[in-house]
């Protein structure tokens, strides 16, 4: 099993990639050990996404991702979804966030 843990930040540190070309988007990585992937401290920022859905192409074996948000961010009822739409039925994403101090599992209502 292996592990890929990632610490985002609520703002950029100066220097930081988002202000630099994009060309990350367009490289090939083949990430096909990688089965699970944690990551903390989620923002939700447009940069995010794109990390995750490169991630997604890049981890085709890619069995069970868990997500984070930062206890500062406020999460929109439409964000979660949105990530959860990312992935595809064989690989298994669940969403922690903050409400009223206390970390909660996301889960769709209806």
């Amino acid at each position: 099993m292996s592990i890929l843990s990632f610490q985002a930040q609520n703002t950029c540190s100066p220097g930081c990639v988002c202000g630099e070309p994009r060309n990350w988007e367009t490289e090939e990585f083949s990430l096909d050990s990688l089965h699970e992937v944690a990551i903390y401290g989620w923002s939700g920022a447009e940069c995010d996404f794109a990390f995750l859905k490169r991630l997604l192409k890049w981890a085709a074996a890619l069995k069970t991702i868990t997500i984070t948000f930062n206890p500062a961010v406020t999460v929109s009822k439409e964000l979660c979804p949105e990530l959860l739409s990312l992935c595809g039925p064989e690989t298994c994403m669940k969403v922690f966030l903050y409400r009223n101090g206390a970390k909660v599992m996301y889960g769709p209502v209806g």
